[in-house]
């Protein structure tokens, strides 16, 4: 192993192995071996409805393998939001998360206390919405990102 690695960062890769699993645990189980991802999406619409493993996937089969918790730099993380709103003195309720997942992105714009939208358009079903809780409710749910046009929003640029 080489001895200047000093983090895994684990993104989407339609490549992942399971060498690279061995590799990543490896390194990982050294404890000053910072353990970062993407996200936490346990997987991604491709096409015809069909879903494949995402990177929360690949994030759980190194978690479980090292007993490591990563740190999450993406949606669903706990400090890029939050971080964004401070370094760019933002009021959540100037901000509205969008996004296909009610578990990443819709979490995320709910934990930051911003308006949320959830297009249609991906992995989230009409189904699925139905039967969501409340606290992962989005403000808005649309066919598709055109019907943004139609909200009454004001951006400051």
């Amino acid at each position: 192993l080489d001895p200047e690695i000093s983090a895994v960062v684990l993104a989407h890769d339609p490549t992942f192995t399971y060498r690279k699993l061995c590799i990543a645990a490896q390194y990982l189980r050294n404890p000053d071996t910072l353990f970062i991802v993407t996200n936490m999406d346990s997987g991604d619409l491709i096409d015809n409805g069909r879903i494949m493993p995402g990177t929360g996937s690949m994030a759980s089969a190194l978690m479980f393998a090292t007993g490591r918790d990563p740190i999450n730099t993406g949606k669903g993380g706990s400090f890029v939001l939050p971080y964004l709103m401070t370094k760019y003195d933002v009021d959540p309720s100037e901000l509205m998360c969008i996004g296909d997942r009610l578990d990443t992105d819709i979490a995320l714009g709910k934990q930051a206390r911003c308006k949320t939208a959830l297009p249609l358009t991906g992995v989230t079903s009409r189904e699925t919405l139905l039967s969501t809780p409340e606290e992962l409710q989005p403000t808005y749910v649309m066919e598709n990102l055109g019907c943004l046009a139609g909200l009454d929003m004001k951006f400051h640029l």
